[in-house]
């Protein structure tokens, strides 16, 4: 099934917000709804295992795995995104433009790169960092929000407005993954 269009308003380097917008035409949003339908159905086929601490079964296998919003004014305008990953391998992206035109979009890959993204996440140290110590204008804050777990995810939050060092190795995954596994299909 084919992926709805996509359009970069612009990818993350040192002085760039990560904005990714999928857009489609109504018929393409259908389409991708009925997908996103067929997806969640084929979901709920699978047997309930062991319920956690709460009781609770966790029969959908879906649970976040990372997000990150890209908030604020720049020289070209102001930028609100965000994207989040799911372990099922859902991607959902949102974009809005104060004063103008908003969009939104979904994807689906491979669960198995998703499982990837994660464990170079952890690795990157994504866990442990802190938010940037300075404070800049015309830069975007970026906030990232990584989930380690399933149903009871714990998670950990930090912002940034440069990419440097550690930041660096944490953005580079989650732009990295989605150039890897969306844009390049």
């Amino acid at each position: 099934m084919p992926l709805s269009r996509l359009s970069i308003a612009c990818l993350a380097s040192a002085a760039a917000a990560a904005c990714l917008t999928f857009t489609s035409s109504d018929a393409d949003a259908s389409e991708n709804l009925s997908f996103s339908a067929q997806r969640l159905e084929q979901q709920q086929d699978i047997s309930p295992g062991v319920p956690d601490q709460h009781g609770c079964f966790d029969r959908i296998p879906i649970s976040p795995v990372a997000t990150m919003t890209t908030a604020g004014g720049t020289l070209f305008g102001p930028v609100m995104s965000t994207i989040s990953i799911y372990s099922n391998g859902l991607i959902i992206t949102s974009e809005a433009s104060y004063g103008g035109a908003s969009a939104a979009g979904t994807a689906f890959v491979d669960p198995a790169s998703v499982e990837n993204l994660a464990q170079t996440l952890r690795e990157s140290g994504a866990f442990e960092l802190c938010d940037q110590k300075d404070d800049f204008y015309d830069v975007p804050l970026k906030t990232v929000t990584v989930f380690s777990g399933g149903q009871d995810a714990k998670a950990h939050t930090y912002s940034y407005y440069f990419a440097e060092d550690r930041y660096e190795q944490a953005e580079d995954a989650i732009l990295g993954f989605l150039i890897e596994n969306v844009l390049s299909r």
